[in-house]
């Protein structure tokens, strides 16, 4: 294990099932980092001139509420460019989008109700199949379909239904085993 540690930086046991490492991260965020060596230069800064480092309160307040508008501005183009919140990402990186409106079947449903509509105004009956000429068509395939399966069995000694999704066929054996 050490080895392996050595050779490819972590551990046999950081590995799932699938074959993908996990690395875990230990320690502070860049930004805490940052958060820290920013407050020790601060202190070096007061110590060494005997004034705090940075601006004033209002300059200071001024010049933030500038960055977060140009956050703001910056959010705003993300969002146009890929088409979700840059905030609407999850604890493992996935960017979860959510669809707001009709779906594509809820869209093409009343597209077919407005075209029902409008060549029933033209025409002046409705479109598409009788229920009565529907029924019959269905019947005559259902009876299609049973003839083929008969001449199916016929020339193969074995129903369409026999054979599994590798084709293979299964025979069924009943009564004893002579040994």
């Amino acid at each position: 294990k050490v080895l392996f540690v050595q050779k490819f930086g972590y551990d046999v046991d950081d590995i799932d099932e699938d074959g993908a490492a996990w690395i875990k991260k230990a320690g502070c965020s860049v930004m805490e980092t940052l958060e820290e060596k920013l407050a020790e230069v601060q202190c070096l800064y007061h110590e060494k001139f005997g004034a705090d480092a940075g601006l004033e309160d209002d300059a200071y307040d001024s010049q933030l509420q500038s960055y977060e508008k140009s956050l703001q501005e910056l959010k705003a183009l993300f969002v146009q460019k890929y088409g979700h919140d840059i905030d609407d990402v999850d604890e493992d990186g996935c960017v979860w989008i959510k669809t707001i409106g009709c779906s594509c079947m809820e869209t093409l449903k009343e597209t077919l109700a407005e075209v029902k509509c409008l060549y029933h105004d033209k025409f002046g009956a409705d479109a598409g199949p009788k229920n009565d000429t529907y029924d019959s068509e269905l019947q005559g395939c259902q009876d299609s379909l049973c003839k083929l399966e008969a001449l199916f069995a016929q020339k193969y000694g074995h129903g369409i239904n026999d054979v599994d999704e590798d084709d293979c066929m299964w025979t069924e054996t009943a009564g004893c085993i002579s040994m």
